[in-house]
C-alpha cells in the first residue's frame, strides 16, 4: 500500500493539481486525463494564475508527462 504525504490547500488550482498528481499515483493509465485537465487550467493562464511561475511550473509537468512512456 502506498501512502502518500498530503497538506491542506485552500487555493482551488492547487488542489485540483494535487488531485491529478493522486490519480496518476493511483493509476498511470489516467494520463491522458490529467493531460486534459492541464490543458483546461492553462488554457487562459493570465485569467487563472496570479503567477506566471506557477504557470511555467504545470506546463514544464504537463510537457514531462506528456513525453512520458507509460
Amino acid at each position: 500500500t502506498l501512502v502518500m504525504p498530503e497538506r491542506p490547500f485552500s487555493n482551488p488550482l492547487a488542489r485540483a493539481v494535487i488531485e491529478q498528481r493522486r490519480v496518476l499515483a493511483l493509476d498511470a493509465n489516467a494520463k491522458s486525463r490529467v493531460l486534459d485537465l492541464m490543458d483546461a487550467i492553462t488554457l487562459r493562464p493570465e485569467d487563472t494564475f496570479d503567477n506566471m511561475a506557477h504557470y511555467l511550473a504545470i506546463m514544464s509537468a504537463r510537457t514531462r508527462l506528456k513525453m512520458a512512456d507509460n
